[in-house]
C-alpha cells in the first residue's frame, strides 16, 4: 500500500513508518505548502492512503465531496 503524509503529519510517524518498511511519501519532503487541493489530486492519481492530521482536508472531502482516494484517514 501506498502512502502519504500530508505535511501536517509529526515527522516521528513518517521515520516510523519508514523504518517499519512502509513506502511513505512526505508532502514535507517533496512538495511543502502545495494545497489541500493538490495532496488529495496526488493521493488519487497514487491510489495511496492519505495520513493527516489536518481537518480541512477532511471538509474537502466529507463536505465539498471532493475525490478522493479508496483509502482516507
Amino acid at each position: 500500500m501506498n502512502l502519504i503524509a500530508d505535511e501536517s503529519v509529526d515527522y516521528r510517524i513518517i521515520t516510523y513508518l519508514r523504518q517499519n518498511a512502509c513506502d511513505v511519501f512526505a508532502i514535507i519532503d517533496n512538495e511543502a505548502f502545495i494545497p489541500d487541493t493538490e495532496v488529495l489530486k496526488k493521493s488519487v492519481s497514487a491510489n495511496a492512503l492519505l495520513i493527516t492530521e489536518d481537518k480541512d482536508l477532511g471538509e474537502l472531502v466529507f463536505r465539498l465531496k471532493l475525490q478522493h482516494s479508496e483509502y482516507f484517514c
